[in-house]
């Protein structure tokens, strides 16, 4: 069974700005990066709870083939996807901006 999704619109930007970058750097890789977003955002509405538990209610699940993770939350029966981070970033300002983040309405 898979879970309703949302995606939050700084998720959004996020791939957008990465893809972008990809493709800037090769042509076809922007596109194979939004590919894998999809694929591990398609496994976190069939399986959200695999993803584990990364700061207190933000679940990460790691992208494969590119060094990013997914972070999203799991609400009643809908996955929220609030960012996607390239894993090299220091992990307390992925914190903060999550946590700015889940103080802004859910649309």
């Amino acid at each position: 069974m898979s879970h309703a999704l949302i995606i939050r619109r700084r998720a959004e930007h996020d791939m957008a700005e990465a893809g972008l970058w990809y493709e800037s750097r090769r042509i076809g890789t922007g596109l194979h990066f939004i590919r894998c977003i999809d694929a591990a955002i398609a496994l976190i509405t069939r399986h959200p709870e695999t993803g584990p538990v990364q700061f207190g209610k933000f679940r990460r699940a790691l992208v494969s083939r590119f060094p990013f993770g997914v972070f999203y939350t799991l609400e009643s029966d809908t996955v929220i996807v609030h960012a996607v981070f390239h894993s090299s970033r220091d992990p307390n300002k992925i914190r903060k901006l999550l946590e700015s983040e889940s103080d802004e309405p859910t649309a």
